[in-house]
């Protein structure tokens, strides 16, 4: 039985009580609130960071970690209760995008938040299978950990950390392939398409969600999709974070 860990599993980096809005950010496979620890600082006074920390891995290392998307959900939305007395915004990058867009249709139909826009960052359209990069058209998810571990260091994830502790893979490697089982088995319906404005961020160089892959992501908005293209691979979100960071403050993460 997973008894849970007790441990949060929102991150505030900065607690701002006026806060106007919150910005729930979701990381990438295997990743946790850690990813996030510097964005708060950068955001305007109005816009508080909470950085989801899901189960399975750091301080949650004891917790299950999910393997679909009914249960990631299940558990974000339960996790954000206590945060819907204002209205939001649900940030996701790689996995977590695919997560932000699965709850935002879930907040949508439940009518539980004012859901101001959802930016879907580093995820190829779900309508695209296989996934794009994806040698031999095998899901990673059912790869050896040789295999599923050279990929997740070729992506820039832990490379260094891989290379100098051998023991970080069989804490880490649980985690991300449960993500990529979510990422990769995710079929979702489309309709009704979201009512929130949807931002799609893609990096130029990203091999496993290059910018032509996001096209499919208009099937999901009832608005025009903005595709937002920085610099950098897989891990734009960090190589070019002020840049990512400057352009969620200037949208509309608004209550206008």
């Amino acid at each position: 039985m997973n008894r849970g860990s007790g441990v949060p599993p929102f991150r505030r980096p900065e607690v701002r009580s006026d806060a106007l809005i919150r910005l729930i950010c979701l990381p990438h496979g295997g990743g946790g609130a850690s990813a996030y620890h510097d964005w708060a600082a950068h955001l305007p006074p109005e816009i508080e960071l909470l950085a989801y920390h899901p189960p399975g891995r750091g301080p949650r290392r004891s917790e299950a970690a999910h393997e679909d998307m009914a249960s990631a959900v299940a558990a974000l939305l339960a996790a954000l209760g206590p945060y819907l007395d204002r209205p939001i915004a649900l940030f996701g990058h790689s996995v977590g995008a695919a997560i932000a867009v699965a709850a935002a249709q879930a907040l949508e139909a439940g009518g539980r938040a004012a859901l101001l826009r959802v930016f879907a960052s580093g995820h190829a359209a779900p309508t695209q299978s296989p996934r794009p990069g994806a040698a031999n058209a095998t899901m990673a998810h059912l790869a050896t950990d040789d295999a599923l571990w050279a990929q997740v260091a070729e992506l820039g994830l832990t490379a260094e950390l891989a290379a100098a502790d051998a023991a970080l893979r069989e804490i880490a490697l649980p985690a991300i392939r449960a993500d990529f089982k979510i990422s990769e088995l995710w079929r979702p319906d489309a309709t009704p398409p979201l009512r929130a404005p949807l931002s799609v961020l893609a990096g130029a160089d990203d091999p496993i969600a290059p910018a032509a892959s996001m096209a499919g992501w208009d099937a999901f908005a009832s608005a025009p999709v903005e595709r937002l293209i920085f610099p950098g691979g897989h891990f734009f979100t960090q190589s070019a974070r002020d840049d990512v960071l400057d352009a969620l403050a200037r949208r509309q993460i608004s209550l206008q």
